[in-house]
């Protein structure tokens, strides 16, 4: 794990007893359950204050290198296990489909966006169509304890899309099918146990643009080269 340090801007600094007043009754009339407003109530007194009572949203993410998008986007691809591939079926309609993926080893990462996949699957049958697609990985899945006290549409949670043509890891190269399984069942042991009568194959995304949302003021896109250039995560 790679430490990174943060620079703090001072417009992302919240007063602490502001943020927990004024939401919070605006929720109350809202009309929203006792419940629900002890949680959030609880989940912002949890947020980490420094000595002068206030916190700012990138403690969140002190881990995270801010201001290394190229960085920032291999750490989340690799740190993360699923997210959403999006598809177009023959139709026109457009599918989005939970998968897991694997970028490589657990202390390997490569980049690479690697699918195990069933001819069963919707995301598998629109690709045989179309091929173009997009995955999107959530910073809510790597890090919950962390977005648990923001929403996973707020950019500190942090996204990360990746669009490019998916395709089945040619069945003909032994090396290359053996690599990919590999890979997969190392990040997903149980995918080894999946019926055989499902005809489950690797599929790998091959890359072509990447869109980082890890911060207020819009998504950034990531130069291919950099992105696989990382090579320290």
């Amino acid at each position: 794990t790679t430490n990174f340090t943060t620079t703090i801007d001072p417009e992302m600094v919240v007063d602490r007893n502001q943020l927990l007043a004024s939401p919070l009754a605006s929720l109350a009339t809202d009309g929203l359950p006792p419940s629900l407003i002890h949680r959030i109530k609880h989940l912002l007194k949890e947020m980490k204050g420094n000595s002068n009572g206030r916190f700012d949203a990138l403690t969140l993410t002190e881990e995270y290198p801010i201001e290394q998008k190229a960085k920032l986007a291999r750490w989340l691809v690799h740190s993360g296990t699923y997210g959403t591939l999006s598809t177009l079926g023959s139709a026109g309609i457009p599918m989005g489909s939970i998968l897991s993926h694997s970028d490589g080893l657990p202390n390997n990462s490569t980049g690479r966006l690697l699918f195990y996949m069933t001819p069963m699957d919707i995301a598998t049958i629109n690709i045989d169509a179309n091929p173009n697609s997009t995955f999107t990985i959530s910073g809510a899945e790597v890090t919950p304890s962390k977005c648990a006290v923001l929403d996973p549409e707020n950019p500190l949670c942090m996204q990360i899309s990746l669009t490019g043509v998916v395709a089945k890891v040619d069945p003909d190269d032994t090396y290359a099918v053996k690599e990919a399984k590999v890979y997969l069942f190392s990040r997903h042991p149980q995918m080894a146990l999946w019926p055989a009568d499902h005809d489950f194959a690797p599929y790998e995304m091959q890359i072509e643009r990447i869109r980082l949302l890890s911060s207020f003021g819009g998504a950034h896109e990531i130069p291919l080269d950099e992105y696989f250039a990382v090579d320290d995560i």
